[in-house]
């Protein structure tokens, strides 16, 4: 059935790609569970060919920016609705975002200064919150290099692997300790004498 292939494609397409399929794109998406149907001779195949489809586009698996005309400074651009939901989520959840976040994208609510601050203030209220401060301080200090640290053993004979994610791991405790539990400042990162 045509508008359930539709409303199957516009719903994934939409949390899939992080914004709204242009109706070209759905159309498109529609037409290859139609020949996923007609190859496969089954109807759920047919939406599992078109969900493979977007699963594999680069909307997908990259994270594309948009851009709009800027009504606030005309001849610059801004970041669509959409962008802005994005790249906030995965910076304050380390995740895609979700359904009450891409709601206030499609209302417009991304476009004021409250709306942002209002999202960014839920997003930073949740539990996925610590664990993407987490990641973002793993990124920035390159700690996935720590399997590869090696310290000569006559200097420090008590060095090893367990010592090196310890290490590792109290640095985390002591940046999400001061930034979430204390509400600190990140510049005191830079100078505290607590761990």
């Amino acid at each position: 059935d045509q508008s359930c292939t539709r409303s199957f494609v516009t719903k994934y397409g939409l949390l899939l790609w992080r914004r709204p399929l242009t109706d070209e794109e759905t159309d498109n998406f529609v037409e290859l569970a139609q020949q996923g149907f007609s190859q496969l001779g089954n109807y759920y195949e047919g939406l599992q060919y078109a969900l493979v489809g977007l699963m594999v586009a680069p909307e997908f698996l990259l994270r594309i920016e948009r851009t709009e005309p800027d009504p606030d400074h005309p001849g610059l651009e801004r970041l669509d609705a959409w962008s802005r939901a994005t790249r906030l989520s995965y910076f304050l959840t380390n995740s895609t975002p979700d359904a009450e976040l891409l709601r206030a994208a499609g209302a417009g609510e991304l476009d004021t200064a409250d709306g942002l601050a209002r999202q960014a203030d839920r997003l930073i209220a949740s539990a996925e919150f610590p664990a993407a401060v987490r990641a973002f301080f793993e990124d920035m200090l390159q700690f996935d290099q720590f399997g590869d640290l090696a310290k000569d053993p006559v200097i420090y004979p008590a060095f090893n692997s367990t010592v090196a994610a310890d290490a590792r791991e109290q640095t985390l405790l002591t940046i999400t300790e001061q930034l979430i539990d204390r509400n600190g400042d990140y510049r005191d990162l830079f100078t505290t004498r607590d761990t």
